[in-house]
């Protein structure tokens, strides 16, 4: 992966103080280590994960809907959606969006089964704030050099270390059940990777870090967004592309080619995009591709066809 770009030293100033001063404390310096662009070490490549660990999923075509059903725009949506991806012999996607200015939600496609290779990392950095906030501790010099790894590069060793040292599936689902995942299945032992999921449990994820009251307190919200604002250049695609800024766009993305998919690619996308005076939560989930490259251009394209849906 390329180096990371320079973050300006007042924005990490006061990214340090406001968390030493509650749960987290500051980004630090990552590990010189970086990680390469290639499968992330907790999604194996090998076929030593249970080949039942992951029915296929199966999209739905229609919109979620409200109780007066599916608006027109959003039933335009899903189908172009749906269309984009059979064109290119998609047969797992899974898309949801939230308007956070007026509330509006839209989803289409599996509701399960979706692989989240390394956007898993998300899910293992906001356990990590939750567990010290119930302590009441401040993260570790070493806990800090860690979740910065792996999010702005992400870092596979680092994510193994935290989802060891956090307490693996167990502590994990009981942060998710917290957080308001329903619809989640953790991968089996280290292979956090092989975590199965849905568009609109990813979109909990995100509401964690932006709503008030929530399970996580403001500094460890600010902490993680400071994080995913900072991930580095060449992993800013995907729903980044949307936003005004891109580079002001807190952003997770995760992809992997998998021997448990016949070596087809899974490419995933989640983040939150400020857009034309909208603020929107975005999770785009993809599987069974046939190139890394050509699951980046879909992502892009389904963000782009769903987001008039909401």
């Amino acid at each position: 992966m390329s180096t990371a770009r320079r973050r300006p030293a007042r924005i990490c100033a006061v990214a340090a103080a406001i968390a030493l001063a509650c749960v987290a404390c500051s980004s630090g310096a990552a590990p010189a280590h970086r990680s390469s662009s290639g499968p992330p070490s907790g999604t194996p490549t090998s076929t030593s994960a249970p080949a039942t660990s992951t029915p296929p999923a199966t999209p739905s075509t229609r919109p979620a809907t409200t109780s007066h059903g599916p608006s027109a725009a959003q039933i335009r949506a899903a189908k172009r959606v749906r269309a984009l991806a059979g064109a290119r012999g998609h047969s797992g996607y899974s898309v949801a969006i939230r308007d956070t200015t007026t509330g509006a939600t839209f989803s289409t496609g599996a509701t399960s089964g979706m692989y989240e290779g390394s956007i898993a990392k998300v899910d293992i950095a906001e356990t990590l704030m939750l567990q010290h906030q119930q302590r009441h501790t401040a993260l570790s010099s070493s806990d800090r050099q860690l979740v910065t790894a792996m999010i702005e590069h992400s870092d596979n060793n680092a994510a193994n270390t935290l989802w060891t040292r956090e307490g693996g599936r167990e502590a994990v689902g009981k942060a998710n059940a917290t957080l308001g995942l329903r619809h989640t299945t953790l991968g089996p032992g280290i292979y956090w990777g092989f975590t199965r999921t849905s568009a609109t449990d990813q979109l909990a994820l995100l509401q964690a870090l932006v709503e008030k009251h929530g399970p996580l307190t403001d500094a460890s919200q600010y902490y993680v967004l400071h994080l995913m604002r900072n991930v580095e250049s060449d992993q800013r695609w995907g729903v980044a592309t949307l936003a005004d800024d891109p580079d002001d766009t807190s952003l997770k993305n995760g992809w992997l080619a998998s021997s448990l998919d016949d070596n087809r690619w899974l490419v995933d996308s989640l983040g939150i995009v400020r857009r034309h005076g909208h603020t929107y939560l975005m999770a785009v989930l993809t599987q069974h591709g046939s190139s890394f490259a050509g699951g980046i251009d879909l992502v892009q394209d389904i963000a782009r066809a769903a987001l008039p849906g909401v």
